[in-house]
């Protein structure tokens, strides 16, 4: 989608919502960094307090990964660890950064990378492909017939992409691959509305029905 993080969502752009997120988690504006090239984008954030930097064309491609984006800005972090909040997920709250920040404390350190994640529910096991228009099982995860049911296959989880924590020494010797995984990577597990991404126009409409019933149930009598 041209322009996502500023495209409208619940009345307000879709980066203002991870901007309220860490607003809430009472993060100091002054240590929040906000790169891009969309001078909307920039200027949002310096309404909020934070700092804004123009991220340099080279790193604002389709093929632009985020390990460099970091590696370019680590000067402006200090030598300390940074925690990424994508802007593509709009309901990690202030509490899921608050809980990731004590789950990094738990097991965070040196050479380590935290990362959140969410348990998947589509039945990974037994997932097929379409190869000149005959379905044939996935030979990578191919054990569909083992765990027919849901709620009786091994739990498997992805990446959410709405909190990751980079410690100072895995920036330092860029230690980090293009899925921001690093020498040695602990989970934060997170909820199924908490993951939910906003990546394509289906994605801008689901998030829509959501807050439409979120604000219903708060509408309701008690």
């Amino acid at each position: 989608m041209a322009r996502k993080n500023m495209r409208p969502l619940g009345g307000k752009p879709l980066i203002a919502w991870t901007f309220e997120a860490v607003v809430e988690a009472r993060v100091d504006p002054s240590r929040v960094i906000v790169s891009s090239d969309d001078s909307e984008v920039l200027a949002l954030a310096h309404d909020w307090g934070f700092r804004a930097f123009v991220r340099p064309s080279c790193l604002c491609t389709p093929s632009s990964k985020m390990n460099d984006v970091l590696f370019h800005h680590s000067p402006e972090f200090e030598g300390e660890d940074v925690m990424v909040l994508y802007p593509t997920s709009p309901f990690r709250r202030g509490l899921n950064i608050e809980r990731a920040t004590a789950a990094w404390e738990a097991l965070g350190g040196p050479d380590k990378v935290m990362m959140s994640v969410e348990r998947v529910m589509h039945r990974p096991y037994g997932l097929m492909k379409i190869d000149e228009e005959k379905v044939e099982l996935n030979l990578m995860l191919p054990q569909g017939s083992l765990y027919y049911q849901a709620q009786g296959q091994p739990p498997l989880y992805r990446a959410n992409g709405a909190i990751y924590v980079v410690s100072s020494s895995v920036l330092r010797t860029r230690r980090l691959d293009p899925q921001l995984f690093g020498p040695s990577t602990v989970p934060y597990v997170m909820g199924a509305i908490p993951s939910f991404e906003v990546d394509t126009e289906d994605d801008l409409t689901i998030a829509e029905a959501i807050i439409s019933g979120f604000r219903r149930e708060r509408a309701v009598p008690a």
